[in-house]
């Protein structure tokens, strides 16, 4: 759903060129015109059907469906599918903030490494991001808008394309566990404590 795929967006940037405070991000993200073009399925299908036409354009609802598209053995079905695990926050937050030190002491592609391959899969087990209840009606219109306009498109639709609109904010907590709607300062610090006393300095270069 397009809530999910922004945390999503801004955890990429976290470990990756870096980005603002997952409030400010998100209020940047929402008004009219400026959602991410990362999580705005509408445009790129728009642009890919000018160029090779509707129906040979295929939104992707249902992970299970990919093998199937693509022609895949059945064996090899499995390691195609898409499993995308949620990113912890506060291990989103740790990113966003080493990302930038880090930035002065390697390259670029350096630091993405680093961030992604070394921190990311040490620092797992953590609440996930959600978008807070106050924003989530703006983003549920904005998944309509996204919506209808596949809808509108004709093109090859995996899935439900309901599946796009976040629960609403009063709908009960899954069965994923505990969520959290901003990172906690105390609970990224006590992350990066951690991750000092588990891996120590000799082995953030691993």
């Amino acid at each position: 759903d397009l809530a999910t795929m922004l945390t999503h967006a801004w955890a990429l940037r976290c470990f990756g060129p870096g980005a603002p405070p997952w409030s400010e991000w998100l209020d940047r993200a929402l008004p009219p015109g400026r959602l991410p073009v990362s999580v705005d399925l509408s445009p790129s299908a728009r642009q890919w059907a000018e160029r090779v036409g509707p129906r040979r354009v295929h939104v992707l609802l249902d992970p299970a469906a990919l093998p199937r598209i693509v022609g895949a053995p059945r064996r090899r079905a499995r390691s195609i599918a898409l499993q995308l695990p949620p990113v912890p926050a506060d291990a989103a937050e740790l990113a966003r903030r080493v990302g930038p030190v880090l930035g002065v002491l390697v390259a670029p592609e350096r630091r993405e490494l680093l961030l992604r391959r070394v921190l990311l899969p040490r620092a797992a087990g953590g609440a996930p991001l959600t978008v807070p209840a106050d924003r989530l009606r703006r983003v549920r219109r904005r998944a309509v808008r996204v919506r209808d306009r596949l809808l509108e498109g004709g093109y090859a639709v995996h899935g439900d394309l309901g599946a796009l609109l976040p629960p609403s904010a009063a709908a009960p907590p899954g069965p994923a566990g505990p969520t959290t709607t901003e990172p906690d300062p105390a609970d990224v610090l006590s992350l990066a404590l951690r991750l000092l006393r588990e891996h120590g300095p000799a082995d953030a270069g691993a």
